[in-house]
């Protein structure tokens, strides 16, 4: 199973944006993934088309848009002329006609499935749903919410020959492995190692406000590691 990782831009120091998209690519990332809310679908209000312009002219890697807005294959061939090269978008924003939405020479539809269980836990829905979207012509089906073996082999199954997009963002006894042996062929973080790292961070200033402790800094990466992956010449 190949793996992408793709850093978001929300994240970034927007002031120092070209040092830190190049930062991200002698890291080795291999998408730049740019979250796009409308201050509707969701409360907050980020990037549009300019910021996905820009980031073109700053990389070469692939931009990944996460269209977090109402109606959004209203923004499909916008932000594909900006540079975007893969959208994801969640069916209860749009109109459900998405089987009008263009799929450009240079920009891949991924539709999301909003999970099993953010909804109402019935995986024959959700299956349901899936099919309709790969039907409509969706080049990847992303499934958040799926966590047992017998939930993705369902889901896999159903879909099939489209691949499976499945987002593990808690932890699980299974491996990239397994995953891959149950017929997926993306998987998707999300927060999750943003998460753990911040969680790390907690922990390890609690131990320290709270009890005096300084054994939380045990799995902090050394100086070495970090002049290596980021310092001058990478």
């Amino acid at each position: 199973m190949s793996v992408r990782i793709a850093p978001s831009a929300l994240s970034a120091d927007l002031g120092r944006l070209r040092d830190q998209i190049a930062e991200i690519e002698r890291g080795g990332a291999d998408w730049v993934h740019v979250d796009v809310m409308d201050g509707r679908f969701v409360p907050n209000l980020t990037f549009g088309a300019p910021l996905i312009r820009a980031l073109r002219k700053l990389t070469a890697l692939p931009l990944d848009v996460h269209l977090m807005v109402e109606q959004p294959e209203k923004y499909i061939d916008d932000f594909a002329g900006a540079g975007a090269a893969v959208f994801t978008f969640h069916p209860a924003s749009g109109t459900g006609e998405f089987a009008g939405i263009p799929a450009t020479a240079e920009a891949q539809v991924v539709k999301i499935a909003d999970g099993i269980a953010y909804i109402n836990h019935d995986l024959d829905d959700a299956i349901r749903r899936l099919q309709a979207y790969a039907e409509a012509g969706a080049d990847v089906l992303y499934a958040p919410g799926i966590r047992t073996r017998e939930q993705i082999a369902a889901v896999v199954a159903a879909v099939a020959p489209k691949p499976v997009n499945l987002l593990v963002g808690f932890p699980t006894e299974l491996t990239l492995r397994d995953i891959e042996a149950l017929g997926v062929r993306r998987v998707s973080v999300g927060g999750a190692l943003a998460r753990s790292a911040w969680g790390g961070f907690m922990r390890a200033a609690q131990a320290i406000a709270g009890e005096g402790r300084f054994d939380g800094f045990a799995q902090a990466a050394s100086g070495a590691e970090l002049n290596a992956l980021f310092g001058p010449g990478r």
